[in-house]
């Protein structure tokens, strides 16, 4: 499976930790729903995930420093959760919208 989107369904679910055993995922939108729970830490193992959005949900606590593993990953949206930490370095994102991280976030170039 390459693409999975379960956008604006009402899911109330917490992420699972067995998320990470679908390592050839490279499209990940789980935006619009209710989820709740933090975002789990296998998911450093979806090294070939290129976009991931977890938009408008109800996510908390730290932001995984594991995203930095994501070497793949060029689009990230973690925007209106209760998210907090840094955007971690060390992937190579194109894209960035999380509007609650983005003021502790610098390009290192233009």
């Amino acid at each position: 499976m390459l693409n999975i989107d379960l956008s604006c369904n009402s899911l109330t679910w917490q992420i699972p930790q067995e998320i990470g055993l679908l390592i050839a995922l490279k499209n990940l939108n789980l935006s619009w729903n209710h989820l709740n729970s933090v975002i789990p830490s296998s998911i450093d193992e979806l090294r070939a995930l290129e976009s991931f959005d977890l938009s408008h949900n109800e996510l908390s606590g730290e932001i995984p420093t594991s995203l930095s593993a994501l070497t793949s990953l060029v689009h990230l949206n973690l925007s209106d959760n209760d998210l907090t930490g840094k955007i971690p370095s060390g992937n190579q994102l194109r894209t960035l919208d999380d509007q609650a991280s983005i003021l502790y976030w610098k390009p290192r170039s233009l």
